[in-house]
């Protein structure tokens, strides 16, 4: 039998918290690229725009180094609520976009990736089954997909409508909002 993360909690509800925290948090990983032209109408220069990518790309694999550690330090539902409320911030930063709070945004969206993604989705899911894994993951694993999908749709239809800096309030709101039940439906 394997260690269950908290009495109480049912492989289901675990899951579906685990898939929701995937679909509202982890898929506005790519939603940033939605956002590229309006940094450029902004005078933001696509080379810094591109250069804050790779910070992001940096800021997850550096973060990734230590998730174990952090892990143990502050605990997986604290770790995860931490990388919600990085996310939201990376898109509040967004929202007021200059060249330093680009980069700054960009560094909060890497880290939250790490903090709120496959690492703590993939260990939790493997803790609590031992039968049935497989289908546990690839469920939780679709959350991505298709958080990405509806996000994107509704990231272009507000960025019509509304223009970048009410678009990245309303995603970054949605995650903050709506992604802190789902982990703590998890743990």
């Amino acid at each position: 039998m394997r260690q269950r993360w908290e009495k109480g909690t049912s492989p289901i509800g675990t899951t579906a918290g685990v898939f929701l925290s995937i679909f509202l948090v982890t898929s506005g990983t790519k939603l940033f690229t939605l956002f590229f032209p309006e940094f450029e109408r902004q005078g933001i220069p696509m080379t810094v725009v591109s250069l804050a990518s790779v910070a992001a790309t940096v800021a997850i694999f550096v973060s990734g180094l230590y998730v174990g550690k952090i892990i143990r330090a502050m605990g997986m539902k604290r770790m995860m609520l931490l990388g919600c409320a990085l996310m939201a911030a990376a898109y509040l930063q967004f929202a007021f976009a200059n060249t330093v709070i680009l980069f700054s945004g960009f560094i909060c969206l890497g880290v939250a990736t790490t903090l709120c993604g496959y690492t703590p989705a993939s260990l939790i899911i493997t803790n609590w089954y031992d039968k049935g894994r497989a289908l546990a993951l690839s469920v939780v694993f679709t959350g991505m997909t298709l958080g990405t999908a509806l996000y994107s749709s509704l990231c272009g239809v507000l960025l019509t409508d509304y223009g970048m800096k009410t678009t990245a309030l309303i995603i970054g709101g949605c995650v903050f909002c709506l992604g802190f039940p789902a982990i703590l439906l998890v743990l």
